[in-house]
């Protein structure tokens, strides 16, 4: 990341207070850096007005992704809506991979082409609802993950697991993998936002794994340190400084963060006007209270590229396999913009784009029909 930021960082975490609930802007030194922590520090005071309440979430139980019941058995159906009344039955199960137990979701024909969904922060398998149905539907085998410390999965044993090898190896590994556990060596990717990194990831270490891979909203991890250079992408990404290098701070925004969604239903980085639905607040809230713990899921940006800088450089370009690429991207995304697809060209030069006028960052939220559309087209044709 920036180096003066990260410089501001090591001084301000020597200096920063203890307890959360203490927490007073005044004596905070995130509020004494420069942009983009001063940011930061008006979002925590916005935040810290709204009272947390996790039961808040109670009165929504239908919509709840958590993995509640005993999966140690075996797997349990359940059957989900989709758009336009339409129906799939899923089946949750866990699987030890890699050293941890996962929350796996499937659903269609096993012996159909395997499509893999991977949700960003802070969701869950859950925000691919609507897709997961149509695709299974029309005989694919969709499989969706809990990212490791999201909902229902646990998080990764140690940091050092933090990195885009380890991530790799566990969802499309030859074993030990999700893939695997499914019977498959090769799947249509479908990423969104930290699950876009983690597939771009999959180009480097297991690009024979993938059939076709369709992102959303994701930056590639290689031109992380051009696009970070830029001050005004560091302003719009303040929540990344912010969850590096203060993950109590951090805790306590995210936990004010999933409160809004219950109260308000607005939401940060969503396109003009944009209210998250009700049956999509309570995916973010259980998400962030599941197996793992928030620091867990903060890890994701604290140690990914901190503890493995090779996560930054080595990717292919051009994609020598040639299979299909699609960028389906958020017009208004505030913090992964429309500057990130810049030279995407050299890495798959045939990929197709398609901005969203009028979404922001949550596409799986604010644009779900057109995204299964766009999905199911890019698949068949």
């Amino acid at each position: 990341m920036h180096t003066k930021i990260l410089a501001l960082l090591a001084t301000a975490v020597v200096m920063m207070p203890g307890a959360a609930n203490a927490w007073n802007p005044a004596l905070d030194p995130i509020c004494t850096l420069n942009a983009p922590l001063e940011n930061a520090c008006e979002k925590l005071q916005w935040m810290q007005r709204l009272p947390f309440d996790a039961r808040l979430c109670s009165v929504f139980p239908e919509t709840n992704p958590r993995v509640d019941f005993d999966l140690s058995s075996g797997p349990t159906e359940e059957t989900l809506s989709g758009a336009r009344g339409a129906t799939l039955v899923a089946r949750h199960q866990k699987t030890l991979l890699q050293g941890i137990q996962v929350h796996v979701v499937d659903a269609g024909d096993p012996n159909g082409e395997p499509v893999l969904f991977l949700h960003g922060f802070p969701e869950s398998w859950w925000a691919w609802k609507d897709q997961f149905v149509a695709l299974g539907n029309l005989g694919y085998h969709v499989i969706a993950v809990d990212l490791p410390g999201f909902n229902g999965s646990q998080a990764p044993a140690s940091d050092e697991d933090y990195n885009l090898s380890y991530f790799t190896d566990l969802l499309v590994g030859d074993d030990d993998s999700v893939l695997a556990f499914f019977g498959h060596s090769q799947a249509h990717v479908v990423a969104h936002e930290w699950g876009g990194i983690l597939a771009y990831g999959f180009t480097k270490y297991r690009n024979d794994a993938i059939r076709s891979l369709f992102i959303i909203n994701a930056p590639h991890p290689e031109t992380f340190p051009v696009q970070y250079a830029d001050e005004e992408v560091l302003i719009n990404s303040w929540h990344i400084p912010l969850f590096q290098g203060f993950p109590d701070r951090a805790a306590l925004f995210i936990k004010q963060f999933a409160t809004e969604f219950v109260t308000g239903g607005s939401i940060l980085y969503g396109g003009p006007g944009f209210r998250l639905p009700t049956e999509h607040v309570c995916n973010f809230a259980f998400s962030i209270s599941g197996l793992g713990k928030i620091e867990d899921l903060l890890k994701y940006y604290r140690f990914v590229f901190p503890n493995n800088p090779s996560d930054y450089f080595g990717y292919p370009k051009p994609n020598p396999l040639g299979y299909p690429v699609k960028f389906f991207w958020g017009a208004e995304d505030e913090v992964v913009g429309v500057n990130f697809l810049e030279g995407m060209e050299e890495y798959f030069p045939n990929a197709e784009i398609e901005l969203v006028a009028g979404a922001g960052h949550w596409i799986p939220a604010e644009a779900s029909v057109r995204l299964t559309n766009s999905l199911i087209e890019f698949l068949v044709h």
